[in-house]
């Protein structure tokens, strides 16, 4: 009981310093910071392709030799200053214009850095990249679309604009926490083009501002007191039910599980079935929507179904074997739940297969090469899969789960038989 007490003392004071820290802090942790970098941050980016031709003159020779790309396929760009404005207008000119409302500087070597004068692009990128994105959907003259990636956290912008005589396509891949990724440019002139592709080397640096700083240190508190207060009371909640069941509470949880299993164990394993085949339907689908929007969209649905599936599974399975009761005798034995993840493993292997099939079919001029691998790859997945859906069912589980809870009652009946028998004898010599 002091245990308990002290328990629950604890959970009740982290409650009430959580909800404090929640109510005092309300603002540092609703409102995210738009703008994170301060001066001094930095950022590698190296060449991974040039095409520039000699003979004629774009910004793509000018740009190299800002950039000192003439002298080196590394460099490193430093934030000499505070963004100027969040202004979405201003920041979608300043990436049209080159002029993005910071400063930045070039380096080689990160020892001597040279300011830049011409092209100020988009290295680092305040987290209000949504309404810049719908000011540069407006922008006349401008052609532009976006893909968003859920799971890789980043996402392309690509524009299209004339400046003179001279066309410009530019692939702009942003981490969503503000920095580049990715930067391509085309230009176009006399209809010659030349191309300038840089990618970032591995390298980052960042001084992150004051009011970052906070924002990130009042996270990290907050998450560790409700993980803190979440754990105190999981103890607290399992002290205060712990309590040894006697034989007879035993016995009867078990033959509840029996039960359960034997009138609901036939309707738990056609879920299991129809969640195999949904797993298989969906994941191919999922497939063919990834490789047709280039988007992680569908990878993200999948993921969430899955988990659903698999938790929804679990749940039957650990009502069915009376865990709640059970959960402190021989719970890894008398639980029906392994095969809950089958339906996971299947929507993944659909998935892939969605993937590899869908690129054979949208790309015929690589049909001959990809549809040897795809069919290869099926029919190793195809016995994989067979083999372990024989080896991990719901209708084998059901079985092992009853045999053990037999196995169980039988045990108790004779422990509590020969506990029976001792006393008697017991008694009898005393009298």
């Amino acid at each position: 009981m002091k245990r308990v007490s002290i328990l629950k003392g604890l959970t009740l004071l982290f409650l009430v310093i959580t909800v404090s820290f929640f109510f005092i802090n309300y603002k540092v942790l609703t409102n995210e910071c738009i703008w994170v970098y301060d001066k001094g941050s930095l950022l590698g980016m190296e060449t991974m392709s040039v095409v520039n031709r000699g003979f004629i003159h774009t910004i793509i020779d000018d740009m190299i030799h800002e950039f000192e790309l003439d002298e080196s396929e590394k460099i490193y760009f430093r934030l000499d200053s505070r963004i100027r404005t969040l202004n979405p207008v201003e920041i979608a000119d300043g990436i049209i214009n080159f002029k993005m409302p910071y400063n930045l500087s070039v380096s080689t070597d990160k020892q001597s850095f040279k300011p830049l004068k011409y092209f100020v692009i988009p290295v680092f990128m305040p987290k209000n990249y949504y309404k810049v994105e719908s000011i540069l959907r407006e922008l006349e003259g401008v052609e532009f679309s976006a893909k968003h990636y859920y799971i890789a956290d980043s996402f392309w912008w690509y524009l299209s604009f004339w400046i003179n005589d001279s066309k410009i396509d530019l692939a702009i891949n942003i981490k969503k926490n503000g920095w580049l990724d990715g930067y391509e440019i085309t230009v176009t002139k006399n209809n010659v083009s030349e191309k300038l592709n840089l990618v970032w080397s591995g390298k980052k640096e960042v001084v992150y501002t004051p009011e970052a700083i906070k924002e990130r240190v009042n996270k990290i508190v907050a998450i560790g007191l409700i993980i803190a207060t979440a754990i105190l009371g999981g103890l607290w909640l399992r002290a205060r039910s712990h309590h040894r069941l006697s034989i007879n509470d035993l016995q009867e949880a078990l033959y509840i599980a029996k039960k359960r299993i034997e009138m609901h164990g036939e309707t738990y394993s056609r879920v299991w079935k129809i969640s195999c085949i949904g797993s298989a339907v969906i994941g191919l689908l999922a497939g063919y929507g990834t490789v047709v929007t280039e988007s992680d969209i569908s990878a993200v649905f999948i993921l969430v179904y899955g988990v659903l599936i698999v938790i929804a599974l679990l749940t039957i399975g650990a009502w069915m074997s009376n865990l709640r009761k059970l959960a402190k005798f021989k719970s890894g034995e008398i639980f029906i739940g392994s095969s809950s993840i089958v339906p996971m493993i299947i929507l993944v292997i659909a998935w892939f297969m969605g993937l590899l099939i869908s690129a054979s079919i949208l790309s015929p001029e690589n049909l001959s090469s990809t549809i040897i691998i795809t069919i290869a790859t099926g029919s190793i997945f195809s016995v994989l899969t067979f083999i372990m859906i024989k080896l991990i069912n719901p209708e084998k589980e059901i079985d092992i789960v009853n045999r053990k809870i037999m196995e169980a009652i039988e045990k108790l009946k004779e422990n509590h038989s020969s506990k029976k028998n001792s006393l008697m004898e017991d008694s009898t010599k005393l009298i």
